[in-house]
């Protein structure tokens, strides 16, 4: 996790030897640098995926203003999207403590449930297990499921300068908008019909035999939308061939 690998950071910063003779040492220089990065990259979004993060579930994280801080801002902000809004956000806020001392079905069998923790993708491992804190679930495999890098971004930014170019530079806003809404779901299709036909292919080899991951496990791909839902492949498959 982002934060975790933060967090690491700093304590090894924190461990250096401060010079007691040079007020303006480089250690204080380093540690100046590491809060003011550490402010720049982090956002509430890194705290929430650390509170539910369950790999985590030993840490202490009430006493941490800041994580405590952004999961709630991050579960008000997506109850816009539930169809109960903040009644959704005030459940999964109670039940974030059921969460955390491992009551419900995660005190059941928990040395198996917490021997999955690495062995599946984290908001997986919620989906199946979460089933006692059914409004936390709804967050937190949303966010669990989202990219914390900015390789995505990155694309969206190459490909938006590839369709609005010195060429092509009075292309107002909104085509330029359907213009990279097309092409980046044509990617996404084409995608998905290729995984599926390789899918189908190693089925046909194989009469039938399922296909897993090297960890032994089953993984859907799963997009997310703007409203918070999810595609499953054969949803977004059906919804790209509806659109022709």
């Amino acid at each position: 996790m982002v934060l975790d690998a933060w967090n690491q950071a700093g304590d090894r910063i924190n461990e250096l030897p401060m010079a007691t003779t040079a007020p303006n040492s480089r250690i204080r220089q380093i540690r100046a640098l590491y809060a003011d990065r550490r402010k720049a990259a982090l956002n509430a979004l890194h705290y929430a995926a650390y509170a539910l993060e369950p790999s985590f579930l030993s840490k202490d994280i009430f006493s941490d203003e800041s994580v405590m801080e952004g999961l709630n801002s991050i579960i008000h902000t997506m109850s816009s999207a539930h169809p109960l809004k903040d009644e959704a956000a005030t459940r999964a806020i109670r039940e974030f403590h059921i969460y955390r001392a491992k009551r419900g079905l995660f005190a059941i069998a928990r040395d198996m449930v917490s021997s999955m923790i690495d062995k599946m993708p984290s908001y997986q491992w919620f989906q199946q297990y979460g089933a006692s804190v059914p409004h936390l679930q709804w967050f937190a495999v949303r966010i669990l499921a989202m990219q914390s890098g900015g390789a995505a971004p990155e694309r969206f930014y190459s490909k938006l300068g590839w369709i609005k170019n010195k060429r092509r530079n009075r292309l107002g806003h909104e085509k330029t908008e359907k213009l990279l809404f097309v092409h980046l779901n044509l990617v996404l299709k084409h995608k998905i019909e290729k995984l599926e036909f390789e899918e189908a292919t190693k089925v046909h080899h194989t009469l039938g035999e399922s296909h897993l991951d090297d960890a032994g496990i089953e993984i859907e791909p799963m997009v997310l939308n703007d409203d918070f839902s999810f595609w499953g492949m054969n949803d977004a498959q059906s919804q790209a061939n509806s659109s022709q």
